[in-house]
């Protein structure tokens, strides 16, 4: 004859407390990535106007507010929208054939604050054509008659692109900054039972 000691556990309550911790921690890494990406978005705009020799509010409208996380997406997504500013906002064009025939020169122009970028262009034959209700500074690169083209400013979407830019290493250094002080923080209190805030860090 024998007899079966049996232990009985409700894990209900550990279940629901599990499943509740893994959404806040979830929560909480959705919290952190979207701090880190709207703050980090603020300081490369400053940047990168800077970089351009324009202000802030010039190039606001090509980069949009960042693309937060989603549940089941931990990814925040900044989408730069190309803007090429006309080359006669950085430097003087000199009529010498004609009115709209002579020779363009830019000293200081573009990559203001990158180390290594040139802001000094000179061009001894260039002319101007209107253009979408303004006019175009151009250049001939070819005896053809469509060998020619228009020269601009640097674009929001260049500055971005430069790995060594100083608009890119700010948004790197500002999001990883950021990241690493947010995100601990917010685990622990996700593991500690505690109820994570999605972000509401302002855009601009």
């Amino acid at each position: 004859m024998s007899e079966d000691l049996r232990i009985k556990l409700d894990v209900r309550e550990l279940v629901e407390r599990m499943e509740g911790g893994a959404k806040e921690t979830e929560n909480a890494i959705r919290r952190g990535v979207d701090k880190s990406a709207r703050l980090a978005r603020k300081e490369a705009v400053k940047k990168m106007a800077a970089d351009m020799g324009v202000k802030p509010a010039d190039i606001r409208p090509f980069v949009p507010p960042v693309k937060t996380t989603r549940p089941g997406n931990l990814q925040a997504v900044w989408t730069i929208k190309r803007k090429a500013f006309s080359a006669f906002r950085f430097g003087n064009f000199t009529p010498v054939v004609a009115w709209n025939k002579g020779r363009f020169d830019m000293s200081s122009g573009t990559y203001r604050l990158t180390q290594g970028g040139s802001t000094n262009l000179s061009l001894p034959k260039v002319f101007t054509l209107a253009a979408n209700g303004g006019r175009a500074l151009m250049v001939r690169y070819g005896r053809g008659r469509k060998d020619v083209k228009a020269i601009y400013g640097m674009s929001t979407l260049a500055t971005m692109k430069q790995s060594d830019g100083a608009a890119r290493r700010e948004w790197e250094k500002t999001a990883n900054a950021n990241l690493a002080a947010t995100l601990p923080e917010g685990v622990q209190v996700a593991i500690d039972g505690g109820h994570v805030q999605p972000d509401n860090t302002p855009d601009d």
